[in-house]
C-alpha cells in the first residue's frame, strides 16, 4: 500500500480528529500512538526500559485537547522526526546488538 505520509499528506485536522461509529480511535490518535511508540523504541535503543502496558494504562492514547491545523501539523512533524531518529539509530546499530534484550521486555532487538 501507499506510504504513511502519502496517505496523510492532504488530510486536514478536522478529518484526522473525527471519530466514526466503527472506529475506536481517530486517525490523529493513531498518529500520536505511532509517534509515542517510536519515541519509546528510540529510548530503548539507548537503554531505557519500554513502559509496561495493560488495559488500565493506555500508553500513547492521550486525548487530543486542541483540534487545529497547527496542532495537527505539529503532530505530523513529530511523527516524522521520531521516525527519522529511530530509523537512523537502528541503521547505525551494530549487528551484535540485535541479540541484546530490549530493556523492559523478554525479547531481543532482533
Amino acid at each position: 500500500g501507499p506510504a504513511l505520509f502519502e496517505v496523510l499528506r492532504d488530510m486536514d485536522a478536522d478529518h484526522a480528529a473525527k471519530l466514526t461509529p466503527a472506529a475506536r480511535h481517530s486517525i490523529w490518535l493513531m498518529v500520536q500512538h505511532m509517534r509515542v511508540w517510536q519515541e519509546f523504541g528510540y529510548e530503548a535503543l539507548h537503554g531505557k526500559p519500554l513502559p509496561m502496558q495493560d488495559d488500565s494504562s493506555p500508553v500513547g492514547w492521550q486525548p487530543i485537547l486542541t483540534v487545529s491545523e497547527a496542532a495537527w501539523q505539529r503532530e505530523l512533524a513529530r511523527l516524522r522526526d521520531s521516525g527519522e531518529k529511530l530509523t537512523q539509530k537502528a541503521a547505525s546499530m551494530e549487528d551484535r546488538r540485535l541479540n541484546e534484550q530490549v530493556p523492559g521486555r523478554a525479547y531481543d532487538f532482533g
